[in-house]
C-alpha cells in the first residue's frame, strides 16, 4: 500500500510539473524580451513578470490535482486495505447498521475535499495580480528594477 501511494504522487508531480510548465510557456515570450531590455535580471523577470500571471493558473491546477489525487489514494486505500475492511465489518456488528461506516469514511473523505479546495483556492486569491492595487504592483516592478 505504501508502495501504491509513493507511485501515485510520483504520477502526480510529474503531472502537476507538465501542467506548470505549460502554463509558464503560454506566456508572450515578449513580455520577457521587454523586461530583459528594461535591464530586469532572470530572477526579476521570474519573480516580477511570470509568477504573477502564471500562479493563479497553476493554483487552479493544483487544486484540481490535490483533489484527483486524494481521490485515488483513498481508492487505493480501499482497494488494497483488509484492515478498513475488517473496521467496517466491526463497526456493522456493534451498530447493526452496514451503510453508516462506508457513509461516515465517504463523509471525511468530502470533508478533507473540501478543506484542501477552500485552502488551494484562499491561497490562490492572495496570489492573484487583480487583487493587488495599482500601488503595489508599481512599487514591486521600481524594487526590482532599481533594487
Amino acid at each position: 500500500m505504501i508502495a501504491a501511494g509513493f507511485a501515485l504522487t510520483v504520477l502526480w508531480a510529474s503531472n502537476v510539473c507538465s501542467k506548470v510548465c505549460t502554463v509558464v510557456d503560454e506566456i508572450s515570450p515578449g513580455q520577457t524580451e521587454a523586461a530583459k531590455a528594461m535591464g530586469y535580471s532572470r530572477n526579476q523577470i521570474l519573480r516580477y513578470i511570470i509568477m504573477p500571471q502564471a500562479v493563479p493558473e497553476i493554483m487552479r491546477i493544483f487544486e484540481e490535482e490535490v483533489i484527483a489525487h486524494i481521490n485515488a489514494t483513498s481508492l487505493v486505500g480501499m482497494i488494497s486495505a483488509v484492515d478498513l475492511q475488517k473496521v467496517i465489518d466491526i463497526l456493522t456488528q456493534k451498530t447493526n447498521e452496514p451503510a453508516m461506516p462506508i457513509i461516515i469514511a465517504s463523509a471525511m473523505y468530502l470533508l478533507l475535499g473540501f478543506l484542501l479546495s477552500s485552502l488551494v483556492t484562499m491561497i490562490g486569491k492572495k496570489c492573484t495580480v487583480r487583487n493587488r492595487s495599482a500601488e503595489k504592483i508599481l512599487s514591486d516592478v521600481r524594487k526590482g528594477v532599481l533594487g
